[in-house]
């Protein structure tokens, strides 16, 4: 039987340009309401909550405590949120009437069919895919089973763990991940080898808005000059 749940579904709704991934473990040493915090000051719009060796109720009480948080920044309409795998975890804490949203599963959780069977209509279900395989398996799923496709991490974590670990890519919906792989005409991992060149250094958003902000100011300097007129003839 589906959860009841006391909050407008985002299903139609929900925003995954910034996709924010936060776990206890992903803290350095701060507190994750504190992290969440910072995420929501700076503007993310989809969080998900990893706990990968927590138990229900340490999940559902990190789960309460995010939402409130979401809550406070008065984003409840507008941020999104979902628990990673545990299917079990979030549905006690929708019976709880906790806002939690929906989860996103990998291909060893328990099956997106399933998953919605248990959740319901309203909750959102994103689905992580790895392979070509894996995203046209996703594609023939009934119509409605899953709201986004993500794909496999395309950068290593650095050696110490930062105070958040977003995804380096945002996730896509299903029909757009394979479309994508075409029209860029390589495979996954070629393009996961190209990536993780720039993998190692110490801060790789850094190193990304360098490179946005490079290609801004080369629009600007391919944009034509205005003609100045030549200096007055003396008649």
């Amino acid at each position: 039987m589906a959860a009841t749940f006391p909050y407008p579904s985002m299903r139609g709704s929900f925003d995954l340009r910034f996709y924010f991934v936060v776990g206890p473990d992903d803290c350095a040493g701060r507190t994750l309401l504190d992290v969440v915090a910072k995420a929501l000051d700076g503007g993310a719009s989809f969080i998900q909550l990893r706990a990968k060796h927590a138990d229900v109720a340490q999940i559902v009480s990190m789960a309460e405590g995010i939402a409130h948080e979401i809550r406070g920044h008065h984003l409840e309409d507008s941020v999104a949120f979902v628990i990673d795998d545990r299917v079990d975890a979030a549905l006690e804490a929708r019976h709880r009437g906790i806002k939690v949203d929906g989860v996103h599963i990998g291909q060893q959780d328990l099956s997106p069919l399933e998953a919605r069977r248990l959740l319901g209509n309203d909750a959102i279900i994103g689905l992580s895919a790895k392979t070509l395989d894996e995203v046209e398996a996703a594609n023939a799923l009934p119509g409605g089973t899953i709201d986004y496709l993500a794909p496999a991490r395309c950068m290593r974590r650095p050696p110490s763990p930062t105070a958040s670990s977003p995804m380096p890519t945002a996730p896509q919906h299903p029909e757009r991940a394979e479309h994508q792989r075409a029209v860029r005409g390589e495979p996954l991992s070629a393009r996961r080898r190209r990536r993780r060149a720039c993998a190692g250094c110490a801060d790789a958003r850094r190193h990304l808005r360098r490179r946005l902000v490079r290609g801004v100011g080369d629009r600007r300097r391919t944009r034509p000059r205005a003609s100045h007129p030549g200096p007055r003839q003396r008649v």
